[in-house]
């Protein structure tokens, strides 16, 4: 007797778990996080004061972005996004003549990896923050920094972005260093 209630219990819980199991598939499916792949490449302009030593660069930068399932809706996204990658750009020297000697100041070198937030604005229309440390190269000088850089992704096509950069550099010891660019960037994985 005592064996035929517990498998009659057993057998009463059995439908629970399938639907439980079942249900847990389902939402699932819609809720569990997504990662988009960017790549980018672009032209930047130092400004400021590190115009007067550097001018125009190039950058290249690979990101991923982390999509969330927003809790209410279970297809769309989380407009709060999380974005993490890496960063390499290299600034050309300003010829200058200085007490009546040319002098070309050397390339400036700086790679950085970067964590931050995005935040959806629209379907087409992302802004992000994004910052950390990196390594730079002066002058055969390599040194430890910082990097911060606002980014605005604009949605040409599903795959395709260009987005205006503003991007401070920052060396211990030394004034901040700005620069301003234009990456033209490419999904090359993951979808919304």
């Amino acid at each position: 007797m005592k064996y035929r209630i517990i498998i009659v219990f057993l057998l009463l819980l059995l439908p629970f778990t399938v639907l439980a199991q079942l249900g847990d598939s389902i939402t699932h499916r819609y809720r569990r996080t997504q990662t988009m792949y960017l790549l980018s490449a672009g032209p930047s302009v130092a400004i400021g004061e590190f115009s007067t030593t550097h001018l125009a660069g190039a950058g290249i930068e690979a990101s991923g972005i982390t999509l969330f399932p927003n809790r209410k809706k279970t297809v769309r996204t989380h407009p709060l996004l999380l974005s993490w990658g890496i960063s390499s750009n290299y600034y050309f020297g300003r010829n200058r003549t200085i007490a009546g000697y040319d002098y070309t100041y050397p390339g400036y070198w700086l790679s950085h990896v970067k964590a931050g937030a995005i935040w959806k604005v629209k379907n087409n229309l992302l802004l992000s923050l994004t910052g950390g440390p990196g390594i730079s190269v002066y002058n055969g000088t390599t040194r430890f920094n910082a990097a911060a850089q606002v980014a605005v992704y604009y949605a040409i096509t599903q795959r395709y972005f260009i987005s205006p950069v503003f991007k401070l550099m920052q060396e211990p010891g030394t004034d901040w260093l700005g620069a301003l660019g234009l990456r033209f960037t490419m999904r090359i994985r993951g979808k919304d």
